[in-house]
């Protein structure tokens, strides 16, 4: 519309330094990626997107692990990255993170030689966790005991009934590489720079889901976004 009253020629682009890979993952554990069709679209010419079905991934069914979701974060922590983990509402981040260490313990207790696995964190991590987790409880807040049980743990969550303090160390901890797994609402979806290799869609939806209670495709690019900033994780 500006374009036309500006008598104009709009141009988009979807270039950004660090390209991002985007997957869809279905219930299966088939895992596809999206990609570039080679048609565009729409009235500015956006280039059309799909799933690729050739030679798609096939992820190891868990009882125990029934969307994947620790098993895709343990592959990245494993590779020395980080993964933020979105979630509808602020209860699913904290059952979340809970998971995840859990799955991690499980996947610890049952590795051996040869197997890949997450090396143990250093004497510094650990000394910053268990300060990072002492002054959260210290608070004694409805999160606080659950949020330092899984710091400790290398797993953090973040929304929006965290205080301005409560956020400030999460994101430092997490930003320091003290803990990999951050698992977050919308309320870190703008305007943060994280060290975030992958980003993982828990739910398409926010709050509690209703027929229209889908994210929008801006919130999805700001939320996808959040991975691969540069200068902070550039692979």
């Amino acid at each position: 519309e500006i374009a036309r009253w500006l008598n104009a020629v709009p141009f988009s682009s979807d270039f950004r330094p660090v390209p991002l890979r985007e997957y869809l993952k279905e219930a299966d554990g088939t895992v596809k990626l999206r990609q570039r069709t080679g048609r565009m679209v729409g009235a500015n010419g956006d280039p059309e997107y799909d799933l690729c079905t050739v030679s798609p991934t096939i992820l190891p069914t868990d009882p125990d692990d029934p969307d994947h979701v620790g098993y895709l974060t343990h592959e990245a922590v494993a590779m020395g990255k980080s993964v933020m983990i979105f979630c509808a509402t602020k209860k699913g981040c904290q059952l979340t993170a809970k998971s995840v260490v859990a799955y991690f313990r499980r996947k610890a207790a049952g590795a051996s030689a040869g197997t890949p696995g997450i090396p143990p964190p250093s004497k510094e991590a650990l000394n910053a966790r268990k300060a990072c987790a002492q002054e959260i409880e210290r608070r004694g807040l409805e999160y606080s005991r659950a949020l330092a049980e899984v710091i400790f743990q290398g797993a953090c969550f973040h929304h929006g009934n965290l205080t301005p303090v409560d956020r400030n160390l999460v994101e430092a901890a997490f930003r320091q590489g003290h803990v990999r797994v951050l698992c977050a609402t919308s309320t870190l979806g703008t305007g943060v720079n994280l060290p975030i290799f992958r980003v993982i869609f828990k739910d398409a939806f926010q709050g509690m889901f209703t027929s229209t209670g889908y994210i929008s495709q801006e919130t999805y690019r700001q939320i996808s976004g959040r991975a691969g900033r540069t200068g902070v994780d550039d692979w």
